[in-house]
């Protein structure tokens, strides 16, 4: 029996004759990343099993963005499934004529099939990193109608959120330390005072990506570090500069 990296057994999946294994394939099954497994590679984990995060809170938080919608007629969303781009990936007709599809069939992403109330149409439901769709469709896909199609949350290289380009989603200490980051608690993470953090809090700057001695020696200390820096060595500093760059451009 073999286990994915989300704990189903490849033995028992329909798709198995066509399908690379995501362990095999560094979570790319079919050619495209698994969102699970983007997931457990960000927190360093070889697999969900050990994840701290018992109720995966990447489904927990798709699942109320969902919910949050209000669509009348469609159940209460409970449970989000992985399903692979091929399966999902409907073609919808925009009003001007036009054809269009949101997904990549060699992708995996997170989504469920739900029965519209007092109908014989489907909600599908589906998710990435950053977008999720609701459409409604008839037997077999058909019919296929877009009810809402919306970001999220925005892309993870978006968001500032540490001064050192540290990306606090999907750290491990968050959870493990109750760790609100260095920008929420000024400076201060579950570890004491951050040296990086009050660096760039005392010139009044956003993140190190403002600052013109970047990479400083300090910074470039805490990125390549080798048993906590970055993987690989040097990331942070890069993201800064996207920040950076990102800011001057808009």
């Amino acid at each position: 029996m073999t286990k994915s990296i989300c704990g189903l057994d490849c033995g028992q999946c329909e798709l198995k004759d066509t399908c690379g294994g995501c362990k095999a394939t560094n979570g790319k099954p079919f050619g495209g990343d698994c969102m699970i497994a983007v997931c457990c590679r960000e927190k360093e984990q070889e697999s969900c099993s050990g994840c701290s995060d018992n109720d995966c809170g990447l489904k927990k938080q798709l699942i109320e963005e969902f919910n949050a919608l209000g669509i009348e007629d469609m159940p209460k969303v409970t449970d989000l499934n992985a399903l692979c781009g091929s399966y999902i990936n409907l073609e919808y007709t925009l009003p001007g004529g036009q054809a269009i599809k949101f997904w990549d069939n060699n992708r995996i992403y997170l989504g469920n099939q739900l029965e519209k109330k007092n109908s014989n149409r489907c909600y599908g439901l589906t998710a990435d990193e950053t977008y999720l769709l609701v459409c409604e469709y008839g037997e077999n896909g058909t019919d296929a109608e877009i009810v809402v199609y919306k970001k999220w949350r925005k892309a993870k290289e978006d968001k500032v959120d540490s001064r050192c380009g540290l990306h606090c989603t999907g750290c491990e200490y968050k959870v493990t330390y109750g760790c609100s980051g260095c920008i929420e608690t000024n400076g201060n993470p579950f570890y004491g005072q951050c040296s990086v953090a009050k660096c760039c809090q005392d010139k009044g700057l956003t993140h190190c990506g403002e600052c013109p001695d970047i990479p400083c020696e300090l910074l470039t200390q805490y990125s390549c570090d080798s048993e906590y820096g970055d993987k690989p060595q040097g990331a942070r500093i890069e993201q800064c500069k996207r920040w950076a760059k990102r800011c001057i451009t808009q």
